[in-house]
């Protein structure tokens, strides 16, 4: 084989693995995360979470017309100073999300949950469940929590199949936190010097 031709195969194969391994471009969704595109069919929308009329978070809703699998993004904002303050934010998710899926009659199978009390909080974590619904049909959840900036993120996959199980868990790894836009300058308005004092003037003595 001639040598350029060769190099030429070489070079077109390099390209067409790296095309492929390339990671997703990402993009702004709804001003609250960078994420791939959402998966065709697709839709999102986000409303705020409120406490006393004060808003606390959002949450990102990705879902279809067609159920049976979707993600919710939400946001909560609060300085975690401790692992303690994370370990008891980790345990209100997974506990709030029990308690939900309870609520609507799903039952609890299995559950794959590190030991929270060892955790380095420093990094993303993982909570895996799965449920039977009412009808019988098994649900998979994946749980991904990370705190970032005073902002703490959960992620909720759901589905109740495989396939749309990977297509979401795909999409959700892509999910990266708004970088903080820094304050704006505040003006410095230069000081005038002031010029002597005048002697103020009175009718009767003070």
């Amino acid at each position: 084989m001639n040598r350029t031709v060769g190099l030429v195969l070489v070079l077109t194969l390099l390209s067409s693995v790296s095309a492929e391994t390339e990671s997703p471009k990402l993009v702004v969704h709804h001003d609250l995360i960078k994420a791939a595109p959402l998966p065709k069919g697709y839709k999102s929308f986000k409303k705020p979470i409120t406490l006393n009329g004060e808003v606390r978070g959002y949450v990102l809703a990705i879902a279809r017309d067609q159920p049976g699998a979707a993600v919710a993004v939400q946001t909560q904002n609060g300085d975690l100073p401790t692992r303690r303050h994370r370990m008891m934010i980790l345990k209100a998710a997974v506990n709030g999300m029990y308690q939900s899926m309870r609520g609507k009659g799903f039952t609890l199978l299995t559950k794959n949950i590190p030991d929270i009390e060892k955790y380095d909080y420093s990094k993303p974590i993982v909570v895996e469940l799965q449920y039977q619904g009412p009808d019988g049909t098994a649900w998979d959840i994946v749980l991904r929590q990370l705190y970032v900036d005073k902002i703490t993120y959960n992620i909720n996959v759901m589905a109740n199949n495989k396939a749309d199980l990977k297509m979401l868990l795909e999409w959700a790894n892509t999910v990266t936190p708004l970088e903080k836009k820094p304050e704006p300058k505040k003006e410095t308005k230069p000081i005038k010097k002031e010029g002597p004092k005048k002697k103020p003037h009175y009718i009767l003595p003070p």
